[in-house]
């Protein structure tokens, strides 16, 4: 079954009636949907499986996302709820990370992987990327570090 952006309402709806152990209520399930632009403001998406979900350009601002599951999910050009997804740009491209993953430009990659990218693998991905990355990498760290708290990135 494909989900999209139509289906959302009822898929909601469901999910706030299971959150609140109501009947009739199921945890939504979006495992690989296509999101792309949702206006997903301030819903509540706690314990959802976004799994592999295709959330480009969706508008997250106050949603909640605690214990959601987004592994894989595709956030580029998504607006981060800056709980748990976060979202800034730089220079050439949109960064969008959550705590253990982190999406710049069309990369994703865990952000453990990112701060040990040689120079090489960096200028693998793009042109550009490593005259980008060596202006950026030492504020986005920061930025990063701030965002999730200390220790969660090293």
């Amino acid at each position: 079954m494909t989900i999209t952006c139509a289906d959302l309402p009822a898929i909601l709806a469901a999910h706030t009636a299971w959150l609140r152990n109501e009947e009739g209520g199921k945890c939504a399930y979006l495992q690989d949907a296509n999101l792309q632009d949702a206006d997903l403001r301030g819903a509540n998406l706690r314990g959802a499986d976004l799994k592999g979900a295709d959330l480009w350009g969706a508008d997250l601002r106050g949603a909640d996302l605690q214990d959601a599951y987004l592994r894989g999910a595709y956030l580029r050009g998504a607006v981060g709820n800056m709980r748990e997804v976060f979202s800034l740009q730089l220079d050439t491209w949109a960064i969008t990370f959550t705590k253990d993953v982190m999406q710049i430009g069309c990369q994703r990659h865990a952000i453990t992987e990112w701060w040990g990218f040689s120079d090489e693998r960096i200028s693998g991905m793009e042109g550009r990327a490593l005259t980008w990355w060596k202006k950026w990498k030492p504020v986005l760290k920061v930025v990063v570090e701030t965002a999730l708290g200390d220790g969660e990135t090293k």
